[in-house]
């Protein structure tokens, strides 16, 4: 008899005692268990079980949102996640599993991650870059093998200061091959604490046509970088991205 279920958590036997938020794969018997570092499994465990033939419940892998899941070693937030020995996650590996929201600094942490097969749902993320990483430019979505990404709403905040000297921020991307502009915020909008979002008047402009909302290439970043001389007085710019990661 088969059956389908809508909801993010789906219900299975487990194969042995599994500990919390570790990645589970489906074995033959039909039981979950720990996954390998070859494994992209089913989902990451929502309570552990203590022995073989106890119910558990899976959050998985095409539920939308984000997940917790445990780290093997140090992992810097914003860096891709792989899949790692015994249900964990880590920094390198040859299964890519997702991004890391949150950074982890030791074997054993529990952090959140978005999961990459987690594709066609809308995604949340805030991050704040320092004005020295903005002047060099840096990534604030890693690409993702196969996948692109397709912004839905963008929004900087100026933290610690007007944003200053330099013309603007660059919000960046990749459409056909060639180097976008997602967004070009004017430093004249970005006055401390103050929320510019894209569209908002000459300050927060986005590409003609709509052109900032249609999937960017496969295989490629969002990034920020700043426009003219190097942006002063603001400490750091907080990103606020909406976006779906198309398969």
């Amino acid at each position: 008899m088969s059956q389908y279920v809508e909801a993010a958590v789906r219900g299975f036997t487990a194969s042995a005692a599994i500990s919390q938020h570790l990645r589970v794969y489906l074995t033959s018997s039909n039981t979950v268990a720990t996954a390998g570092a070859n494994d992209y499994g089913i989902g990451t465990l929502e309570d552990p079980s203590t022995a073989a033939n106890e119910q558990v419940g899976v959050r998985l892998n095409s539920a939308h949102g984000t997940r917790k899941v445990v780290a093997n070693a140090a992992i810097t937030v914003g860096d891709p996640v792989y899949c790692a020995a015994a249900g964990k996650v880590g920094s390198s590996g040859s299964v890519r599993y997702g991004i890391a929201l949150e950074a982890a600094t030791a074997d054993g942490d529990v952090i959140e991650v978005m999961v990459d097969g987690n594709a066609g749902s809308v995604q949340h993320l805030r991050v704040r870059t320092t004005t020295a990483n903005v002047n060099a430019g840096a990534t604030l979505l890693p690409a993702i093998p196969g996948r692109s990404y397709r912004l839905v709403d963008l929004s900087l905040i100026a933290i610690g200061g007007n944003a200053g000297t330099a013309t603007g921020v660059l919000i960046r991307a990749t459409q056909s091959a060639s180097a976008v502009t997602l967004m070009d915020a004017k430093v004249a909008g970005l006055t401390q604490n103050t929320l510019l979002r894209i569209g908002t008047a000459t300050n927060g402009l986005p590409l003609a046509g709509g052109l900032s909302f249609v999937a960017n290439d496969n295989n490629t970043a969002i990034t920020i970088i700043k426009d003219g001389s190097d942006l002063a007085t603001a400490t750091h710019i907080d990103a606020l991205i909406s976006y779906v990661v198309d398969a």
